[in-house]
């Protein structure tokens, strides 16, 4: 999605400081709303809110490529899984953390149906390269492998130039 195509001069705010992703994507729909470019703020900001859900989306609002490392949770079932951009291009990452969540917080419905089977929530960590003035979805798919942490405590670091206790 090309944000360039909404985006006019007098919606680009320069110095803002936000909470949380929910204030941004509402100072936006507010704007887009006000500049008559969404039919209702509050079904357009809903709308992306359970998009989501689906998914993680990574924006850029500046005039330029991005190239970004980004560090996010992906709370899921599946113990194998790739990460892919919209083209279905693989993104690789890294997992930094995978911690069990209790199903019952996650959905208590599925709880309710006798689902026990436990969330896993990961910390991952990538690098990809955001659209100037736009946006890039990230899905998370099924998996052959397993996703395993690379990630290994080491008491000693030591490379050609140094040793680390």
């Amino acid at each position: 999605m090309q944000l360039q195509a909404l985006t006019t001069p007098n919606l680009i705010h320069i110095g803002m400081t936000f909470r949380s992703k929910e204030d941004v994507i509402r100072l936006l729909t507010k704007q887009l709303y006000k500049a008559g470019k969404i039919d209702s703020e509050e079904s357009f900001y809903q709308a992306i809110l359970d998009r989501e859900k689906l998914s993680a989306t990574g924006f850029n609002l500046l005039p330029y490529e991005r190239n970004e490392v980004v560090t996010t949770k992906v709370i899921t079932k599946l113990t194998a899984f790739k990460l892919e951009d919209a083209d279905g291009h693989s993104v690789p990452f890294e997992i930094l953390n995978k911690a069990i969540k209790d199903p019952g917080l996650i959905d208590r419905q599925i709880v309710h149906y006798g689902n026990y089977d436990p969330f896993y929530e990961y910390t991952i960590h990538f690098k990809d390269t955001l659209p100037p003035m736009g946006c890039k979805t990230y899905w998370i798919t099924d998996s052959d492998q397993q996703a395993v942490n690379s990630f290994e405590p080491k008491s000693k670091v030591e490379t050609d130039f140094y040793v680390i206790w």
